[in-house]
């Protein structure tokens, strides 16, 4: 019997053409097939906007590495209490290049640039009759604006680091560093020609996704950082009159009724109610809420006055009523 089933297997195998045995996966996505029309060019920038949804960077952490929301403990405005998160060790001076944090962030930030390079390339392969032209330049603009900001957060925390902006394979993977000016650069260039292609916004359904004035906000970050303060104020111009206006009620503004106030220039989205979506920014520990990362009286006292002037010097603010 076993040399008849092995017999019927060979012959099984020996009638099959090599057309069978290299079929593609019916359920799987693969480079060869996909890249070929405005829905895939879609989905493909969703894969670049996910790594911003890493814990190391947006979605922050609990209890693990320290994502981008507590980033002010490196500063005077939160204590890290638990320091092996990455803050607090910094702060203390017990952190170098090769610590976790830095490690992960800087893992983080270049597959996403990774990601950003495939789109920007590819999107702009597809045949013209597979999507719009206006489609096209508005993906890949989103493209760019989301590597501009991975490469931004690479400026700020390293200075110097490798500026890839295409496609590698294993064999040129191994790159010098470029220095500040020409992340700086490329930077700055990258987001204006952003912002001349994203339109000012989206269907509701859309929202989250880059827009002008997302494009121009970074871009007016990133010059304030350079002390370009001239820029700034001409940027910052520009951006006021895009249809942004300040929330009625800041409470609000940390609750689902404040998710797409007019407010907001630029958001990451997560899918509510999906399990392990990445999510932990609103997360805390229920008997001591937030212990981890607690504000410090520099963050409380650093609040305007509804009248724009500190709390020292501004008459509304009265000391007993600080609650």
């Amino acid at each position: 019997m076993k040399k008849l089933i092995y017999l019927i297997s060979i012959l099984f195998l020996a009638s099959c053409s090599e057309d069978y045995l290299e079929r593609g996966s019916l359920t799987q996505l693969a480079e060869g097939n996909f890249w070929q029309n405005e829905k895939d060019a879609l989905l493909g920038i969703n894969g670049v906007y996910e790594v911003l949804q890493d814990r190391v960077m947006y979605s922050g952490n609990l209890n693990g590495v320290a994502g981008i929301p507590q980033h002010d403990s490196f500063a005077d405005n939160t204590f890290n209490n638990y320091k092996f998160e990455g803050p607090g060790n910094f702060v203390e001076g017990r952190a170098d290049p090769a610590y976790g944090f830095f490690l992960s962030f800087w893992t983080s930030l270049y597959r996403g640039i990774a990601r950003a390079n495939v789109a920007i390339e590819n999107i702009a392969r597809i045949p013209d009759s597979n999507i719009s032209a206006s489609s096209r330049d508005a993906l890949v603009a989103q493209a760019k604006f989301l590597r501009a900001l991975f490469y931004f957060n690479l400026a700020v925390y390293f200075e110097d680091a490798p500026l890839i902006t295409s496609t590698q394979t294993l064999e040129e993977a191994y790159v010098p560093k470029n220095s500040y000016e020409e992340l700086r650069a490329f930077v700055i260039s990258e987001l204006r020609a952003a912002a001349d292609a994203l339109p000012v916004s989206y269907p509701p359904s859309q929202f989250g996704y880059a827009t002008k004035g997302a494009a121009l906000s970074l871009l007016a970050r990133f010059e304030l950082y350079n002390q370009n303060y001239g820029e700034v104020i001409r940027l910052t111009s520009e951006i006021m009159s895009l249809g942004y206006q300040l929330h009625p009620s800041y409470e609000q503004l940390f609750t689902e009724a404040g998710e797409q106030s007019k407010e907001i220039i630029f958001s990451v989205r997560f899918i509510q109610d999906q399990s392990n979506n990445g999510e932990t920014f609103s997360s805390t520990f229920l008997g001591i809420p937030k212990v981890n990362v607690q504000p410090m009286p520099n963050l409380v006292n650093s609040y305007l006055c509804i009248d724009g002037l500190p709390i020292s010097s501004s008459p509304l603010y009265n000391p007993q009523k600080r609650k």
